[in-house]
């Protein structure tokens, strides 16, 4: 444990410190204050004035750009052109990859469609045996006909 003659004297060493910061950040203040200003700028901005300063001459209009586009062009359109077929190249591989996937997921969801569909034909043709008939060749929109009474409902007593 820390005696009062020792807490004392960690006291007046902190204060001593704290006096010598106090000193020292007064001595900054005072030297950035004396620092001269040109005007009274609240921006601190200062404005130089020269009288030999060179005039500009006026405005010749429009500059000529096109012998710099020529240049320009010259320089780097085949590097532009390398750059946008590869990525019309890179996008086709994208879309190639997303039809694939596409392609593969839409197979993924018919195949047990037509599992179940195959199950139910063969369920199909075994009533349909049982009855003496077949089942028809597959033909879009033919409707096959039971034998009346050959579904009862539920609640009937007969």
């Amino acid at each position: 444990m820390i005696s009062r003659a020792e807490l004392a004297e960690l006291y007046r060493e902190d204060d001593r410190l704290r006096a010598e910061h106090r000193e020292w950040m007064a001595q900054r203040e005072a030297q950035a204050a004396s620092l001269a200003r040109r005007n009274d700028s609240p921006a601190g901005l200062v404005f130089k004035r020269h009288d030999d300063a060179m005039v500009e001459p006026a405005s010749q209009g429009e500059q000529d750009w096109s012998q710099w586009e020529n240049w320009w062009a010259a320089r780097f359109e085949p590097e532009r052109r390398a750059l946008v077929e590869g990525i019309a190249d890179g996008l086709d591989v994208l879309l190639k990859h997303e039809e694939d996937r596409t392609r593969a997921e839409q197979k993924a969801a018919i195949a047990p469609l037509e599992r179940e569909i195959a199950y139910l034909r063969g369920q199909l043709d075994a009533v349909l045996g049982l009855l003496g008939k077949s089942l028809p060749e597959a033909k879009t929109g033919e409707v096959i006909h039971l034998p009346s009474g050959i579904l009862r409902r539920r609640n009937d007593a007969a």
